[in-house]
């Protein structure tokens, strides 16, 4: 009776083993067990169904996530791998990105974090290089540059150079009286040259001035707008006649 019952004890371990095993590989990442895979990612701004297409075609893993997932940003994506495992993969696209990923039955579950995206810290910016020119190629002095969403910005010197503190997730604002704003993500780049175009629908309006009318491209100084409602409120000068008598010289 004690042998009979040893022996089912042990086919009952055997099972549980078995199935516990089964499901542990259904569980499992394709590579996890040591084989190597190659992926190579490069986007400036993108969208996370993109990003989980291109992987599925170079690593034919599939993936699942909702649909309001799809168009998820995915912005400075550089990753180039050579015999790395899907998790390695995984953690190095996704977490940075505040994006958490799980294996049900061999496909890849893309959820929205809850956890913070960890800021760039001080130590990962590098200072960002460049000249500011305009079209005909002569050097603009004066032209602000700031890293869009914060206070952090300079202003370029006489030979229109410039130099600020920014990280590869930083975008650079430029921006100059009468011309266009102009955007550059700076990725990996710690050169960044620009030529900024004249917005001409700022530049061909007609200024009344003291003398007569301008347009504002040729105007040298501030000017300032006041609207007709403005002109009326404002208080009126009481202004005294002077009278001038001529005297004849003694």
């Amino acid at each position: 009776m004690k042998k009979l019952f040893h022996k089912g004890l042990c086919l009952v371990m055997v099972l549980c083993a078995g199935a516990f095993g089964c499901y542990a590989a259904q569980g499992s990442l394709p590579g996890a067990q040591g084989q190597g895979y190659d992926l190579n990612l490069s986007y400036s701004r993108t969208t996370l169904k993109a990003v989980a297409d291109a992987i599925t075609q170079q690593v034919g893993i599939a993936f699942s996530y909702e649909t309001a997932l799809a168009g998820y940003p995915m912005e400075n994506l550089e990753v180039s791998e050579k015999g790395a495992t899907i998790e390695a993969i995984l953690a190095a696209v996704f977490t940075p990105r505040g994006i958490d990923y799980r294996v049900v039955d061999k496909v890849v579950v893309l959820t929205r974090s809850t956890r913070p995206v960890p800021a760039a810290s001080a130590a990962a910016k590098s200072e960002v290089k460049g000249v500011v020119r305009d079209a005909a190629g002569n050097p603009m002095i004066g032209v602000t540059v700031t890293i869009k969403g914060t206070l952090v910005g300079v202003s370029t010197g006489v030979d229109g150079g410039y130099a600020i503190p920014a990280d590869g997730n930083a975008t650079l604002l430029f921006s100059y009286i009468g011309y266009r704003p102009h955007e550059e993500v700076v990725g990996r780049r710690t050169q960044i040259d620009v030529t900024m175009q004249e917005d001409e629908l700022v530049m061909d309006e007609v200024v009344v001035v003291g003398y007569g009318t301008l347009k504002k491209r040729n105007i040298v100084g501030a000017v300032e707008n006041l609207s007709g409602d403005a002109v009326e409120n404002r208080p009126n000068a009481n202004i005294t006649p002077v009278r001038c008598r001529a005297r004849s010289p003694a």
